[in-house]
């Protein structure tokens, strides 16, 4: 794709310095600065990473006290919470570097910010970064490629492998065209895996241009950039027919409404389904395969009853050919029993659909 490494990359926004900010120091009672915050004054860490990093733990502290976590829609209320107490607590920058002592430093602030010498960051925007940097720089290991993938920042990457290990094996076993897309690559796995099984030209797609930034650096690392076209895009925005003879997508498995662009690779807003199956209905030839990678989470949890994919056979747009289930194996740390308890009910599933033509109203 021409031009690809001069596309501006998503980041976090700057943040003003207000004259009701407050310098955060060493020594100032935290029962007070949570009084500053929730006053709506805005504090800028100003001596060290150690004070402001201890205010933030003794702050989520408070908040598991005030909503212990027992279930999905406990931990979403404590996070949400928790989220609106910091996005008033601030960090400066100072020629690419965070301008507190002890602060870990990263290379986003250059890689994002070429153009500010100066400004404020939210502190939980600079821990994000932070985390995101170490994944990018050193690489994450998959178990299903022989080498590491470094994911941009903003960019989801899967933490768990059921349904990875689900598209892979099916793949093994299927007679594949030359050509196909994927919608909503994020890190890329899922195109690297139709490399792997013999795909000759893969069509990868994404919403979130940072995906398409750091999968391109992976790809030319890998040898691998001239087997792939990275199409910036909504869905089947802007693609053709002739690539659309396998369509795989891994779409988000919450119904919530996304806040910045790592929750739009997990959560799904109203009619995000009944687009996208639109539009594929729209494109995709009547011997096309829709392959769609699903989870049981929100059923399992209580967030809902419906499932989306069964829903859609009821426009009469895609048959039914295949679907794999498996339950959930990989479990969660000892600390979230709750999320255990929801693991034992939940499944990962990999539906293979077949386009029969629009509905009346398509």
């Amino acid at each position: 794709m021409p031009g690809l490494q001069q596309m501006n990359p998503s980041r976090p926004e700057p943040q003003m310095l207000l004259s009701s900010s407050v310098s955060l120091r060493a020594g100032m009672p935290f029962r007070q600065l949570l009084a500053m915050i929730l006053e709506g004054k805005t504090l800028v860490a100003s001596d060290t990473f150690g004070t402001v990093m201890a205010f933030y733990g003794w702050l989520k502290k408070e908040v598991n006290a005030k909503i212990p976590v027992h279930d999905y829609h406990s931990f979403r209320h404590n996070k949400a919470e928790l989220e609106g107490l910091t996005k008033k607590l601030l960090i400066p920058v100072k020629q690419h570097r965070a301008d507190i002592s002890g602060a870990p430093q990263n290379g986003w602030l250059e890689l994002l910010y070429p153009e500010m010498d100066a400004f404020l960051l939210r502190f939980t925007d600079f821990l994000g970064m932070n985390g995101a940097w170490q994944w990018y720089k050193q690489g994450v290991t998959f178990p299903l490629l022989p080498s590491k993938l470094h994911p941009y920042y903003g960019v989801y990457f899967p933490t768990r492998f059921e349904h990875l290990l689900l598209f892979d094996d099916w793949l093994s076993q299927q007679s594949l065209p030359d050509r196909a897309t994927e919608i909503g690559t994020g890190c890329g796995l899922l195109s690297i895996l139709l490399h792997h099984h013999g795909v000759k030209h893969i069509t990868a797609t994404d919403i979130n241009r940072n995906a398409l930034i750091g999968l391109d650096a992976d790809l030319q690392t890998l040898g691998l950039r001239q087997k792939f076209n990275l199409h910036p895009g909504s869905f089947f925005e802007g693609l053709k027919s002739e690539n659309c003879q396998l369509v795989v997508f891994n779409p988000p498995w919450l119904p919530e409404t996304p806040q910045n662009n790592l929750d739009r690779a997990t959560r799904y807003p109203a009619n995000f389904f009944e687009d996208f199956f639109y539009q594929a209905a729209g494109i995709m030839p009547a011997s096309s395969r829709l392959v769609l990678l699903f989870s049981t989470f929100s059923q399992a949890a209580g967030l809902s009853q419906r499932h989306p994919i069964a829903e859609e056979f009821e426009n009469e747009r895609f048959r039914l050919i295949e679907l794999i289930e498996k339950p959930v194996t990989q479990k969660p740390s000892k600390k979230r029993d709750w999320l255990g308890e929801i693991r034992k009910k939940e499944k990962v599933q990999l539906w293979v659909l077949e386009p029969v033509g629009r509905t009346k109203s398509g």
